[in-house]
């Protein structure tokens, strides 16, 4: 039967604590430490350093001690386990726990299902979660000119941005940040982190490969102080992650110019007949930034958001796709290639008392 996936967790930064260790001063864990030096060698300070634990394929998760009985462990466990994060599991603490399993056959720096229980262990407490979703086009090209319109979008952050092909709302927030970008194209981008797995056979990296053609994902990344005000680790232990993930991308407002364009003069006959004049102009390629006054020109912008759901700072013609804004739900969550997927195995969670 076909894998049912919606949302996949991707890049995990969770603390396990024990405050029964720490209130008695036992440190079980020691992942180094970091001394910073002043000028003439006085010791200005000492920190944790990060252990970092090599997984199967070309990825590393880092583990780090604070005081000996918490550990934190951050990366990204899909690519960990599988050798590419295309697809995955939404279980964000079986990946946790998984992870930290074989970070403690490794190194040691984990508890077991027994210490977890003697010591009293508390759930992974999050600090940051990947969620993403994934959308097909038809092709490549028909993403690419999606993501130009998409650049246009809203979110409570303000405008989108776009960078390197990439648009992201809410980029430089400390607390969630969506961004949508073209797997295909993020897979031949330069630098090590972005590409499959050198120890993949090749069968399976030509399967994968085209497995992303067309395929735009959605990254959702929450942070700490999201997750702890919202309470988000509550949704994500008890298998909700789309909900969340769909409350985000909801908030978003997506840009209407790709459909505006082509549709009839019936939208523009009904406006105000002033709006309907800069709808007008702007269709004919007209910069109207260059003719009106900055209040103006934002005035103007802001009534055309509203009621055409048009966005005059953006020219028509980098808006040419032929598909709508909206997604139709068919496009979305594509079927995983089953033997390339790692799924955490539920009696990891029985055994730490988790479910």
């Amino acid at each position: 039967p076909p894998v049912e996936m919606t949302v996949q967790i991707d890049w995990i930064s969770a603390c396990v604590t024990s405050p029964l260790l720490y209130q008695t001063g036992v440190q079980l864990y020691d992942t180094g430490r970091v001394v910073v030096l002043e000028p003439g060698g006085k010791i200005s300070r000492v920190k944790a350093d990060r252990f970092m634990v090599e997984g199967s394929y070309d990825n590393r998760i880092s583990v780090q001690s604070h005081d000996g009985s918490s550990l934190w462990i951050s990366g990204n466990p899909v690519k960990f386990f599988q050798g590419h994060n295309l697809f995955g599991s939404q279980d964000a603490e079986g990946l946790f726990l998984a992870t930290g399993l074989h970070v403690r056959q490794s190194a040691g720096l984990f508890p077991g299902p027994e210490t977890w229980k003697a010591s009293d262990y508390e759930r992974p407490r999050f600090s940051r979660v990947d969620l993403t979703r994934s959308y097909r086009f038809p092709t490549d090209e028909a993403a690419r000119a999606w993501l130009r319109a998409a650049s246009a979008g809203r979110s409570r952050h303000g405008a989108a941005q776009l960078r390197g092909g990439t648009v992201y709302w809410g980029m430089n927030s400390r607390r969630w940040t969506l961004k949508a970008y073209l797997k295909s194209d993020e897979l031949q981008a330069k630098g090590k982190m972005h590409r499959l797995a050198a120890r993949l056979l090749d069968p399976d990296h030509r399967a994968l490969s085209e497995w992303a053609r067309g395929v735009v994902r959605f990254e959702l990344t929450l942070r700490g102080m999201e997750i702890r005000d919202k309470r988000l680790d509550l949704f994500l232990r008890s298998g909700q992650g789309l909900e969340v993930w769909e409350s985000y991308f909801g908030s978003i407002t997506l840009n209407r110019n790709a459909q505006a364009i082509g549709e009839p003069d019936m939208l523009q006959a009904a406006l105000p007949s002033h709006l309907a004049g800069y709808l007008a102009r702007w269709k004919t390629g007209e910069d109207l930034r260059q003719g009106l006054s900055k209040a103006t020109f934002y005035r103007v912008r802001g009534e055309l958001l509203k009621v055409a759901g048009v966005d005059i700072a953006s020219p028509p013609e980098a808006f040419d796709a032929p598909q709508r804004m909206d997604l139709a739900p068919e496009g979305w969550d594509p079927e995983p290639i089953r033997e390339l997927m790692f799924e955490p195995d539920q009696d990891i969670k029985r055994q730490y008392g988790l479910i």
